[in-house]
């Protein structure tokens, strides 16, 4: 029987939840619910009931639950792209084998570590997203800070993981990224990836290119006014203005250096008549792919009626949207810039 292969390689973790990836976090009950402040180990989390569950399920039925609606989502993929394009050390191409080996065996508790490890440090940032899932976390009483370098075993897992993914808020702000930083400076076969909003790209992350092997950037707009709209500063010190600085920044240092950026937008009411200038702004800043994200129909019961109509996309919307997105394409094409669409309103 098929089953999904992440159970058995990848971790994505909050303080508050385990899943193995944003389907499962997002519709999977099974996943939530434990206690990491109660939990001193990465061991224990990756063999967490929650866990444990998932792994029996899918060795009993081939899929989750969570997933069942995801069933064309090759997430297999999400491990071998983040592991094949470089070379491994002893330890990590033994814990590749040996996670190949309960993946066959369909151990429900496993004695391999993930290959893959995302952990959302804090729902912290700067900005007032309006269309961040995580925009309620952020304005929450409840404590989110999630520390993996200080536990224990961190040295051990980081020393057999290939990919450690960080995640916010934003997680240039916060001090576990600092920490993080710092622990795995000495692990070169290790490489990090990193989203950000990308305005503390100087100081947080050019100093330390050689450790991150891929940068997602939170763009969202291509212009001033659409980003003032889309990625709001309470501070007022965080515009477009200063984010292309920082994009100018980062195509300068990187040049030379094996690191794959990307520029992800949000493909909303209040931005997708820009589709095809997002092409323009990462050919100008040498950005490798822009990733066109459909705005989900999530409860946004944060904003007023007013704003979710204006951020979701209508019906009418669809066909001038369709035609957008072709174009984006093609001049993605004449300009030497990958593209990624994942817009499930509209036909493959």
């Amino acid at each position: 029987m098929d089953a999904c292969l992440l159970p058995w390689c990848a971790l994505k973790c909050t303080r508050h939840s385990v899943s193995v990836c944003c389907f499962a976090g997002a519709d999977g009950p099974v996943t939530r619910g434990l206690p990491i402040t109660n939990v001193e180990s990465l061991w224990a989390i990756w063999n967490s009931p929650a866990l444990q569950t998932m792994r029996q399920t899918m060795a009993e039925t081939g899929y989750h639950p969570a997933c069942s609606s995801r069933s064309d989502f090759t997430c297999p993929e999400v491990m071998t792209s983040a592991s094949s394009i470089r070379i491994a050390s002893p330890e990590q191409l033994r814990n590749r084998r040996s996670i190949e080996r309960n993946f066959q065996q369909r151990s429900v508790t496993v004695d391999c570590y993930p290959a893959y490890i995302q952990v959302i440090l804090d729902y912290k940032c700067n900005l007032d997203c309006g269309h961040c899932f995580q925009f309620t976390g952020r304005h929450s009483n409840v404590d989110y800070s999630l520390n993996i370098a200080r536990m224990p075993d961190f040295d051990e897992f980081m020393a057999h993981v290939d990919t450690l993914d960080l995640i916010g808020g934003e997680a240039t702000l916060l001090q576990s990224y600092d920490e993080i930083i710092a622990r795995t400076a000495n692990l070169s076969h290790m490489r990090l990836s990193l989203t950000t909003n990308g305005q503390f790209l100087e100081t947080k992350v050019i100093p330390y290119l050689d450790r991150f092997y891929n940068l997602i950037i939170s763009v969202d707009s291509a212009t001033g006014e659409g980003y003032a709209k889309m990625r709001p500063s309470p501070s007022g010190n965080f515009d477009f203005d200063r984010l292309c600085t920082q994009l100018e920044i980062l195509r300068q240092a990187k040049r030379g250096k094996n690191i794959n950026t990307n520029a992800t937008f949000v493909v909303c009411g209040e931005n997708y008549q820009e589709l095809p200038l997002f092409v323009d702004l990462a050919a100008m800043y040498e950005i490798d792919q822009i990733n066109l994200i459909e705005v989900l129909p999530l409860d946004y019961f944060w904003l007023s009626s007013n704003k979710q109509s204006r951020l979701m996309l209508h019906k009418n919307d669809l066909p001038r949207l369709e035609d957008l997105i072709a174009e984006t394409k093609e001049r993605a094409r004449e300009l030497g810039v990958r593209v990624y669409a994942a817009t499930p309103s509209l036909p493959n």
